[in-house]
């Protein structure tokens, strides 16, 4: 299969907090229906100044929204699942802390009723949501389905929590479009990891473990996780009461890092000649390279596994850092044309790919979005030595036209406040 070929878009809204330090923007998330989540931060000054203020936006179609909750002192964006929902946080002028969820211009306030603060953690891919609350008996975890809160608690356990790392590299989400979730409690025998189904909880250990940690649930059901024996640590599969262990045959050490919907599980393995990224697909292991002209990298690592068994990741090599993605059999060289350094922070089910690149004077963002294979791309990204054209600090989407010349639009900024469009 021929190498799959990628338009970039520069990632750089038209506003910012004020203030005298540097401003730099991110770029987190990136949804399947092509949309973006990212901040502009402002830094401080001063010796190891921080980030002093910060504005999250949301990039949709050649179009920046500000995410600004009205009335709110600061705002803070979390999450962005695939319904196009912005799940976040904002602060009130009395410094009280409330959860949102932002779609289609509107902003809608997550708060389980009776609680001093309701705290949203995740969503799944469809918007069902996850998170924590506090009352007078103390903090507890809450599904909430469309306006129905589902509290967890574990019969006979002392604590019940669910994980907040959705989003990082090595966790993925802990609730599905079932509202299947999974998590951990404790109790007078120490910690656990349960699965919750349908009203029942079902705690998991592996046969002959000292402990089992679960990180992701896919829409399957099954769960990803990893558990301790004496020999070390281990990756491992839980389907339907079955553990099946993920090792790449003749490695030193794996290490599973994803699951998609397929049951496909992507990570990392070590042996004698270095690191290496795999994918495994119902018990059948391959090894995943980045490609290089230059010879092979020195080094390669995992970041992203999606439903349509694409897997992505990084390299540092002879000249430079890069990212990859591999597809059906074929890995492609994704990284900015031009760039001396990218790297990657998010990619969705349909191939579009977020990240950062340095373009010899500033790091900056940028959405890859895959070109259908009858279109050409223009000369400036069939050349290595060019890089994004500049859009004088307004994003330009390279987006290609039909008639293989390249369509630059010059995005927009909204407020982001209810009823905008």
């Amino acid at each position: 299969m021929p190498q799959q070929s990628y338009s970039y878009t520069l990632i750089d809204p038209p506003f910012g907090p004020g203030g005298t330090g540097n401003r730099y923007v991110s770029v987190s998330q990136v949804n399947d229906l092509g949309q973006v989540l990212g901040t502009v931060n402002r830094l401080g000054t001063g010796y190891r100044a921080g980030v002093t203020d910060s504005e999250p936006f949301l990039y949709a179609n050649g179009k920046y929204t500000l995410l600004d909750v009205p009335g709110a002192s600061s705002t803070t964006a979390r999450l962005l699942n695939n319904a196009g929902a912005v799940i976040g946080s904002y602060q009130d002028a009395a410094g009280i802390s409330y959860s949102f969820v932002y779609q289609d211009g509107r902003y809608q306030d997550i708060t389980v009723p009776g609680a001093a603060f309701t705290s949203v953690l995740q969503s799944s891919s469809s918007g069902k949501l996850l998170g924590t609350y506090f009352d007078s008996s103390g903090l507890h975890p809450f599904i909430d389905d469309k306006g129905t809160d589902i509290v967890l608690s574990v019969p006979g356990a002392t604590s019940t929590y669910v994980a907040n790392t959705y989003g990082s590299f090595t966790s993925g989400p802990s609730i599905n479009d079932s509202d299947q979730v999974i998590g951990t409690y404790t109790d007078s025998a120490g910690s656990h990891a349960f699965l919750y189904s349908n009203g029942n909880y079902t705690t998991l250990a592996v046969p002959g473990s000292q402990s089992t940690t679960l990180s992701e649930i896919n829409n399957g059901g099954q769960v990803l996780g990893t558990y301790t024996d004496p020999s070390g640590t281990h990756s491992f599969v839980y389907t339907n009461g079955t553990y099946t262990e993920t090792a790449f045959p003749g490695a030193g050490s794996t290490t599973a890092s994803a699951i998609n919907d397929a049951g496909q599980v992507a990570g990392s393995y070590s042996d004698a000649a270095g690191s290496h990224v795999f994918l495994d697909t119902d018990g059948t292991y391959i090894t995943i390279d980045a490609p290089l002209s230059s010879g092979q990298p020195a080094y390669i690592y995992f970041s992203r596994l999606n439903n349509a068994g694409e897997v992505s990741g990084g390299y540092y090599g002879p000249t430079g850092s890069g990212i990859f993605l591999y597809s059906h059999g074929t890995s492609t060289d994704v990284s900015v044309p031009g760039a001396s350094s990218t790297s990657l922070n998010g990619m969705n089910n349909v191939g579009d790919l977020i990240g950062t690149f340095y373009d010899g004077t500033q790091t900056r963002n940028f959405l890859a979005s895959p070109v259908p294979a009858d279109t050409m791309l223009p000369d400036w990204l069939s050349h290595p030595q060019s890089v994004l054209p500049d859009g004088a600090g307004v994003a330009m989407a390279g987006t290609v036209a039909a008639d293989t010349s390249l369509a630059l639009h010059l995005a927009t900024a909204d407020t982001g406040n209810p009823g905008s469009s």
